[in-house]
């Protein structure tokens, strides 16, 4: 582990501890209160979100999705063990939708400034907006797609982004990208929400926890959502 990474482990160790100290001094009321504000934007940070659903297009388009590949994540800071590996097939998968003439859609995770106490509990105070680290790995493939920034697990939940897929028609999309068991999975559920044709490219997810890959996939397909794999 290098020194960033212990850094990045440190700041959450601290912050679950400082976490724990004041729920213990303080009475069960008053903790409730100082707490509540963190205890709202995980709330808000794992659900998933509610939307208009899409109408059936004359000429549906279709479109890739990569999801959160940046540089604190799955970099050399990251926390990721195979994340080149990843990165190798999270690219080989959008030369495919160009040859498909897919759209082509970059998804970024940021918290604000202010959140950081929050931040450090989720990630170690990684992904804060305007600090480096929230820009799209260097080894990912960038082409003439749109970039859009998220401050939630699902995707949806930014207007912009929701707002890109109707304007261009798109009905069916495809997610590659982090993590598996979470931001994946949550935009893939808004997306079902909305009455999207919905497949996650099997080969170009990852998670921090390689052995739960079938149980998520698993519970992908009970959710109705497609796998698919580039081989």
């Amino acid at each position: 582990m290098n020194k960033v990474k212990i850094k990045y482990a440190l700041v959450r160790i601290v912050a679950t501890v400082v976490l724990t100290l004041v729920g213990i001094f303080l009475k069960p009321f008053t903790f409730l209160l100082v707490s509540l504000p963190l205890l709202i934007r995980f709330i808000f940070l794992f659900g998933t979100s509610c939307g208009r659903e899409i109408t059936n297009y004359k000429d549906p388009k279709q479109a890739l999705i990569i999801m959160d590949v940046q540089e604190d994540m799955c970099g050399e800071r990251g926390m990721y063990k195979d994340y080149l590996k990843f990165l190798n097939k999270v690219n080989d998968s959008i030369d495919y939708a160009i040859r498909m003439n897919y759209k082509i859609i970059y998804v970024c995770q940021e918290f604000k400034i202010i959140e950081w106490p929050f931040a450090a509990l989720v990630t170690g105070g990684r992904l804060l907006a305007n600090k480096d680290g929230t820009e799209l790995n260097r080894r990912l493939k960038i082409v003439d797609g749109k970039i859009f920034v998220k401050h939630q697990q699902d995707a949806f939940t930014s207007k912009e982004f929701s707002k890109y897929l109707v304007e261009n028609e798109i009905d069916t999309i495809y997610l590659t990208g982090l993590d598996a068991a979470t931001c994946v999975y949550r935009t893939a559920l808004g997306g079902l929400k909305r009455k999207y044709k919905v497949n996650v490219v099997k080969d170009a997810i990852i998670t921090t926890n390689g052995i739960l890959m079938k149980h998520i996939v698993k519970k992908y397909i009970k959710k109705g959502i497609g796998i698919v794999e580039l081989k």
